[in-house]
């Protein structure tokens, strides 16, 4: 076995998941705001949120 496939199965048996990322978004909702929308990454595009009253 060369070492590439040895070092695949190192991980494989060490570290089975790599996680990319982790985001959570959090939105909520008001009478007084309107054009609030989120990103591809869940986060609130906070220059288009407009705010009346």
């Amino acid at each position: 076995m060369g070492p590439s496939r040895q070092a695949e199965q190192v991980l494989a048996e060490d570290l089975p998941v790599i996680e990319l990322w982790y985001q959570s978004g959090t939105a909520g909702y008001s009478s007084e705001g309107s054009d609030v929308a989120l990103d591809a990454f869940n986060i609130p595009v906070f220059t288009d949120i407009k705010v009346s009253g």
